[in-house]
């Protein structure tokens, strides 16, 4: 996936690879505040609270996508870095992950790049600025009241991306249905809504 931006008061366009389709494959002007530009392409750091069957499918697509300009900078969960680096290397679903990973107490290493492991119970004590994040991906399936939402915000991070159902979000997008509805300016809080949503709600 590529995040390209071809003059500066343009939203950011994602480009998904012929793959995986991107969450947000319309426009976004997410990664301008403070990512590092190459040319015009910008480095969209992305956390990921939760490594269950959504969050380590995420990570997948992107070590697969050689492509990709989303980078991950930090993955919270409460299982440690063997566990973590094993369920993504051997997936019962998507199979056996065909690239190296490698674990230490502190992170999972693959491709090269290492992404620090933390396992924080409560991610409102976690300083994601310290990490410079962009968007959190918020897949444990809890923590969808907007107050406990809003210290992802606090906390640093620029926007959060629930991979459920929220009523409290500010947006609910579906790819397919209703991308062209984003506003970066008032939508810092973003439900993906529910996977049978996603299944079901682009073929009506």
């Amino acid at each position: 996936m590529r995040w390209t931006n071809s003059r500066p008061d343009h939203p950011i366009k994602i480009i998904g690879s012929k793959n995986h389709a991107c969450p947000l494959a319309n426009k976004c002007s997410l990664g301008l505040d403070g990512t590092l530009a190459i040319g015009d392409v910008f480095r969209l750091r992305v956390a990921i609270n939760g490594f269950g069957r959504i969050g380590r499918s995420f990570y997948r697509a992107l070590l697969e996508d050689q492509e990709s300009d989303i980078e991950v900078v930090v993955i919270n969960s409460t299982s440690p870095p063997r566990t973590l680096a094993h369920l993504l290397k051997y997936d019962s679903t998507y199979g056996t992950l065909p690239l190296d990973v490698s674990w230490d107490p502190e992170g999972i290493t693959s491709e090269g790049k290492k992404v620090p492991c933390l396992s924080e119970m409560n991610p409102a004590k976690i300083d994601w600025r310290g990490f410079k994040t962009d968007a959190v991906l918020q897949s444990t399936g809890q923590l969808l009241q907007r107050e406990k939402l809003e210290t992802f915000i606090s906390k640093g991070a620029r926007t959060v991306l629930i991979s459920s159902p929220s009523e409290e979000a500010d947006v609910t997008l579906i790819p397919g249905c209703n991308l062209e509805t984003y506003n970066p300016n008032h939508h810092k809080i973003i439900s993906m809504a529910s996977c049978t949503t996603n299944c079901l709600a682009p073929s009506l």
